[in-house]
């Protein structure tokens, strides 16, 4: 690796610059991998949006990225428990959490645009990719878990390839787990006592 090839390389200035005493970390600041959004602060630099404060501005807050990424962990897992079984009957009850859960993921995606407006859809070209595919992902599931069942689709026949394929988007809902990752302070894995 790197850091064997060059001894002054160490691990942690492989991924970040990390302060070594008091004296080095007062000048210190994090920078962290989130969209280039702020509530009611001085924009940072071109290309960051400054929102007026509101009420739906808890959607940047750490515990409602933690909330998220408990739910689409536990959408995976009811996910492959309802792959993984043969007796439709047994996961019957597997219904009721992903109704939930989709609940969940319309609050999100309306949250979201209620806090961000339009810097939801004109942000960084990453953060909109990830909003569209947040969009794309959750009018899937309200497609195939609300729609399609009060539509009497022929059991053979080219809508029920498209309804197999938006199950499959479900199956994205996953990635949303990697974006929470992305936009969620980590400074505290950078300090010195967690080193």
């Amino acid at each position: 690796t790197a850091a064997m090839r060059n001894p002054s390389l160490t691990a942690g200035s492989q991924y970040a610059r990390v302060p070594l005493d008091a004296e080095d970390g007062s000048d210190y600041k994090h920078e962290p991998l989130r969209p280039q959004v702020s509530f009611g602060r001085d924009a940072a630099s071109p290309g960051h949006y400054v929102l007026d404060p509101n009420c739906w501005q808890f959607v940047d807050a750490t515990w409602f990225h933690a909330l998220t990424a408990l739910v689409i962990s536990a959408n995976a897992v009811t996910t492959f428990l309802g792959a993984s079984s043969e007796n439709a009957e047994k996961t019957q009850w597997l219904c009721y959490p992903e109704h939930a859960m989709l609940c969940f993921y319309l609050f999100e995606l309306t949250a979201r645009i209620c806090a961000f407006r339009r810097a939801y859809f004109c942000g960084t070209p990453l953060m909109a990719a990830w909003n569209v595919l947040d969009i794309v992902v959750v009018v899937a599931g309200v497609f195939d878990q609300w729609i399609s069942p009060g539509l009497n689709l022929p059991s053979d026949g080219p809508e029920r390839t498209v309804l197999r394929m938006l199950r499959l988007l479900r199956l994205l809902r996953v990635l949303k787990i990697v974006r929470v990752f992305l936009e969620s302070d980590l400074s505290w894995a950078e300090t010195p006592a967690f080193q």
